[in-house]
């Protein structure tokens, strides 16, 4: 656990985009540009990989097969790293969380822990909202003071 929390401390270095990305919310579906480069803030990540580890902890000792299978059968420490990396205007529904980890949405992966997992995302996403700023024309500057 420690090596994912370190992981994610050290990603805060990428030159990934963050949330606070331009997007022109009137647009069509297809006139969209494409977000799937954009990584969620690191701040952002690294909470959310503390709120998917307990969330996976409480998961595991509810249920009354846990002495057949280990924690990480859930969902692994590099998948949540995974998962918590992609944006969440990417994340759209709980086949987007089965293919960040490269699970077959049909699995029992994608099936049980997927949907559960996506609630989880969407609640934190609740909490703590991605900023989105809309497109200005370029000759909307703004007037220095």
């Amino acid at each position: 656990m420690e090596r994912l929390k370190r992981k994610t401390a050290e990603s805060g270095s990428e030159s990934a985009k963050d949330d606070d990305e331009d997007d022109d919310e009137d647009s069509s579906e297809e006139d969209r540009p494409d977000h799937s480069n954009l990584k969620r803030k690191p701040a952002h990540r690294k909470a959310l990989v503390e709120r998917l580890l307990r969330w996976r902890r409480m998961e595991h000792e509810n249920d009354p097969l846990r002495a057949v299978y280990p924690e990480h059968c859930i969902v692994t420490e590099g998948n949540i790293g995974k998962i918590c990396g992609v944006h969440p205007i990417n994340l759209t529904s709980s086949m987007d969380i089965a293919e960040a980890v490269q699970e077959r949405v049909d699995g029992d992966f994608g099936r049980h822990w997927a949907p559960k997992i996506f609630e989880v995302i969407k609640d934190f996403d609740t909490q703590f909202p991605v900023r989105v700023n809309k497109k200005r024309s370029s000759n909307s500057k703004r007037p220095k003071v």
